[in-house]
Parts: C-alpha cells; structure tokens; sequence
C-alpha cells in the first residue's frame, strides 16, 4: 500500500487523473500538507471524490515520501 501511495503514477493510472491531496490524506491516514506536494498546473475534479476546484497532487516532494513511509497505516486499503 505505501508504495502504491509513493508510486503517483499508479494511482493516476487507477482512478483516470491525479487526486487531491484530502484523498491522499483519507487513504494512508497521514496528514500531508501544502509543502509535502508538487501540484498540477490547473485546478480540476478530482476523480476520486468528484468535488470541483481542488488542488490536484502531481507528486509527493520527499518530504512528504518520508512522512508516508514512516507514518501510514499498513490496515488501511486503498
């Protein structure tokens, strides 16, 4: 689970398009902030939760990649 939350390009792959950064929160059960994301471009939907003018994660920064190793829940599915 925590490599496919590493893995950016699986989850765009899963779900049609990047996700927003309260998706990526819900799923791993880590609390990342602004500054542990790059972002895309434009403000779009996010596939996963269907709500409008979000800030879509392009990838994690490696701050964020540390806090997802070493703080995600391993019972969580994603």
């Amino acid at each position: 689970m925590i490599t496919v939350l590493l893995s950016m390009k699986k989850l765009t792959k899963e779900y049609g398009g990047p996700i927003c950064r309260a998706c990526l929160n819900e799923m791993s059960g880590v609390h990342l902030r602004r500054k542990n994301c790059w972002y895309v471009s434009y403000q779009g939907i996010c596939p996963r939760c269907n709500q409008d003018d979000k800030n879509l994660v392009a990838k994690l920064r490696f701050s964020g990649k540390v806090k997802v190793m070493l703080h995600a829940r391993p019972g969580r599915r994603v």
